[in-house]
């Protein structure tokens, strides 16, 4: 989604507006956490090993979501309602 919005023609499909600097670091994350993971599992090639490297891409694929969520300005609009007294 981050991607997409970097597009300038997304700015017809969604009204919404993003930080650039935080998106490229959302790409740059799970780059960064796969290339720790391979470089993990060249040294330890046992189950743990693979654990461990599987742990972490799915740490960056994660990192990788979140930043990039946070790099949108998305309107919002937030409705209140009263309670009212008539019943419950």
């Amino acid at each position: 989604m981050a991607l997409f919005l970097l597009d300038d023609r997304s700015q017809e499909c969604v009204e919404a507006r993003r930080r650039n600097w935080i998106v490229l670091v959302s790409v740059a994350a799970p780059c960064l956490a796969i290339w720790v993971a391979l470089h993990h599992i060249r040294r330890r090639r046992g189950l743990l090993g693979c654990l461990a490297a599987g742990g972490v891409t799915t740490f960056g694929v994660g990192a990788m979501h979140l930043i990039g969520m946070s790099a949108l300005i998305v309107p919002a609009q937030i409705r209140t309602y009263r309670r009212s007294s008539h019943g419950r």
